[in-house]
């Protein structure tokens, strides 16, 4: 029934600097809200393309990048992960999975294949990616391409497909990073300064916002605070981190309680889609806002959404329409139709409801299924593919009433569950049953991971002849009593029957009750050890080093150095990894000129140090805005007050900037304070030593639609200013009835200095 066409990934070329102009504005402020962009499943269609389930599992190539460990690499994938994730007003949420059952010491996805880890398995392993091969596998992959496989050229950071059924519905996304032809780094300020070098979380934070959905925003945002999901990764992390466009987009796509409210227009999303002939991204569309929801255009009287749209109530639709419930999460305005007519229109049919006679409801073509009614239990995408009518979390079900059950349910092995704004209810298998059915619990028999609400299923043992949905758990001791947490790779961790082993460290008796199986006694304390490399002071937990006292290099105890994070007691600035312990606490470190970039909450800015110093640490940014008058730093809300060149010279609340980033934004100045700080002004430099005005980010956006076709441009030519990375996307679509491909790349533009890398 479905087919899927090719990728397609665009390219990125340089402009010259009039060329680049026009993509930044001269907006500083950085909580202005523009808007965001999302798309449609064709150019001609009013259906947004989302994630319809609220949990998405994803899956990580053990490798990571090899630039770097496998766990530094994957651990910034996570953390961008989570960031989609924590938007409060978001409900989408992310889980990892795992290959290898550890406690089973078998592969789930290659049967038959012994494993102790991931990359046992050859699933884990998989590279054939949408991106790369086409191939679609139902699982949501994360890779990086470090060889010939990769075919989308030099410019192109990652590549995001994403396939859909015909309601809309992404059903598997997949990502490929560009390791063949760039290294990559966990350090914004690295890649920054190093050509063909990319920062991870900048790129992968992006590729994920494409992943969910959204689309590039073309336009009007801050330099001082662009969003993510801007067309140009922008330098020293500032692409790295959510701005308030960016969780607009999560919250309208996948809305917490399933309703999302606008305010103003900006709260609603351009349509954004690409010029099959030029290969330029262009907003076909702009919702607005009335009434606290974003309407295509002006709402009519009465509903809005014609046949075939999707709906909530028959309130949604054009007079003479019903909403009709096609299954537990898809309802689209229809109306009545005989199955031996024609009544429907050349776009439609008319679906036969069971149990109906000659009845039925005009569908869309591409929901066109001829195969036999489905009995209970059987999987499902449609309510008229079941006998029942009934399609509940894809699996066909009969309906029930809960206060009579037994009429319609066999209560041996099924409960009737009552559905959320319904009458009636469906039959449901009990927990342990052994049929499908709707997310289990900690305990419950299960027989894959997806059936958990934990994602995790797991025997206790390979004799074992059940397995049980665990909870998930953080290391040793984040279990319940007479639980064990059992790592699984990958980041996932599951609790299972048995004795806590604890890590280095810990106080233990016995080897046995150490992860690493070696107990030691020194100094009159005993605990677990493990081995270590003396000239690699990583390889023991922080407060321990690495020592040979007759048994071999071990772990014992000793004094923290630079590896107490933020938060953490400390006794002396060399025992944090930000070097900073001014009041026997260590500080979370920053970069004044990138603003609070890992900073919590709490202290959403970035206070510098030292004068004409970069290095700041996290702070509560002060009321004050840029340009009042100022006597400290902490009074600004950007933390720097500092001698203003538009006003002669005094002290007022400014902008910092760095004097060869560029980073004050069009019709701006950096000027230097005589260190590695500069501020910004509209006074021009006139001593030579700054940077010309900035001229936005480099690059033009190549990508971003749902109309088919790529570019194919080269590197331009003549003089580039000094800028990062830009990011271009392309989306394919098929035609109706297939599933649609969007291709979603991220193209690399490298520095022009004093040469050029083509």
């Amino acid at each position: 029934m479905t087919t899927m066409t090719a990728a397609a990934a665009s390219r990125f070329r340089a402009r010259a600097i009039a060329a680049t102009a026009t993509l930044a504005t001269a907006v500083l402020v950085p909580s202005l809200c523009f808007a965001f962009a999302v798309t449609t499943i064709n150019s001609n269609s009013k259906v947004i393309k989302r994630w319809k389930k609220q949990n998405v599992t994803y899956y990580l190539h053990p490798n990571g990048s090899t630039d770097m460990s496998a766990k530094a690499s994957l651990d910034e994938v996570r953390k961008s992960f989570k960031d989609w994730q924590n938007v409060p007003c978001g409900s989408l949420t992310f889980s990892e999975g795992y290959h290898c059952n550890t406690a089973l010491k078998k592969c789930l996805f290659n049967k038959g294949k012994s494993c102790t880890k991931d990359a046992d398995c050859p699933a884990a392993m998989n590279t054939s990616v949408l991106p790369i091969t086409g191939k679609y596998n139902k699982r949501s992959e994360f890779v990086w391409i470090e060889n010939a496989q990769w075919k989308h050229g030099l410019y192109v950071l990652g590549v995001t497909v994403a396939i859909t059924n015909w309601a809309g519905q992404i059903v598997e996304s997949d990502i490929a990073m560009n390791g063949y032809m760039h290294k990559w780094t966990n350090d914004p300020y690295e890649a920054t300064k190093k050509s063909k070098v990319q920062h991870i979380k900048s790129v992968a934070i992006h590729e994920i916002g494409h992943f969910i959905g959204i689309n590039h925003m073309l336009g009007g945002w801050s330099n001082a605070d662009p969003p993510t999901m801007a067309p140009n990764v922008m330098p020293n992390g500032k692409s790295a981190s959510l701005n308030a466009d960016d969780k607009k987009a999560i919250c309208y796509l996948n809305p917490t309680g399933g309703s999302y409210k606008c305010y103003s227009n900006a709260d609603c999303p351009y349509i954004n889609h690409k010029n099959k002939q030029t290969g330029k991204e262009y907003y076909a569309a702009k919702l607005k806002c009335q009434s606290g929801k974003c309407y295509w255009g002006a709402p009519p009287k009465g509903g809005t959404t014609n046949m075939g749209g999707q709906c909530s109530s028959k309130n949604d639709c054009v007079s003479g329409l019903e909403c009709v419930p096609l299954n537990a999460t898809l309802s689209l305005c229809s109306k009545q139709c005989l199955v031996s007519g024609t009544s429907c229109g050349s776009a439609f049919f008319c679906a036969k409801a069971q149990s109906s006679g000659n009845q039925g409801w005009c569908l869309p073509l591409t929901a066109k299924w001829d195969g036999v009614p489905k009995k209970a239990a059987e999987p499902c995408l449609l309510s008229y593919h079941c006998k029942s009518n009934y399609c509940h979390h894809s699996f066909c079900r009969d309906t029930c009433a809960p206060s009579k059950p037994a009429l319609k349910c066999d209560l041996d092995k099924e409960n009737c569950q009552s559905i959320p704004g319904k009458s009636f209810g469906v039959c449901v298998p009990k927990p342990g049953s052994g049929g499908p059915g709707p997310k289990k619990k900690t305990g419950d028999e299960c027989y894959a991971p997806e059936e958990c609400d934990s994602n995790i299923c797991m025997k206790e043992n390979a004799k074992a002849t059940a397995a049980y949905c665990r909870a998930t758990c953080t290391g040793p001791g984040t279990c319940d009593a007479n639980f064990k947490c059992v790592d699984q790779g990958g980041g996932y961790q599951g609790c299972l029957p048995g004795q806590e082993t604890y890590p280095t460290g810990a106080t233990c008796k016995l080897g046995k009750e150490c992860v690493s199986g070696q107990c030691v006694i020194d100094g009159g304390k005993q605990f677990c050890t493990q081995t270590c490399k003396p000239t690699d002071p990583l390889t023991c937990p922080c407060g321990m080093e690495c020592h040979d006292k007759g048994k071999g290099p071990q772990c014992f105890h000793g004094k923290p150095v630079a590896c107490l994070g933020a938060g953490d007691p400390c006794t002396a600035g060399s025992q944090c990894k930000s070097g900073l312990c001014p009041v026997g606490v260590c500080l979370a470190d920053c970069d004044v000129v990138a603003g609070p970039v890992g900073c919590p909450a709490a202290e959403a800015g970035c206070l510098r140090l030292q004068t004409g110093k970069r290095k700041g640490r996290c702070s509560k940014p002060g009321s004050k805005p840029i340009g009042e008058v100022c006597a400290e730093d902490v009074e600004c809300a950007t933390l720097l007050c500092a001698a203003d060149p538009d006003v002669g010279g005094g002290k007022r609340c400014i902008q910092p900037c760095a004097g060869k980033d560029g980073s004050c934004g069009t019709g701006l100045y950096c000027h230097s304070l005589g260190g590695e700080i500069g501020v910004c002004a509209k006074t021009p430099v006139t001593n030579g030593n700054n940077n010309p005005p900035d001229a936005g980010p480099v690059g033009i956006d190549a990508g971003g639609s749902s109309s088919s076709g790529g570019s194919n441009l080269s590197p331009g030519v003549g003089t580039t200013p000094p800028a990062r990375s830009s990011t271009c996307s392309v989306q394919r679509s098929g035609s109706p009835g297939s599933m649609w491909l969007v291709a979603l790349a991220m193209a690399a533009l490298v520095w022009w200095r004093r040469k050029r890398y083509a």
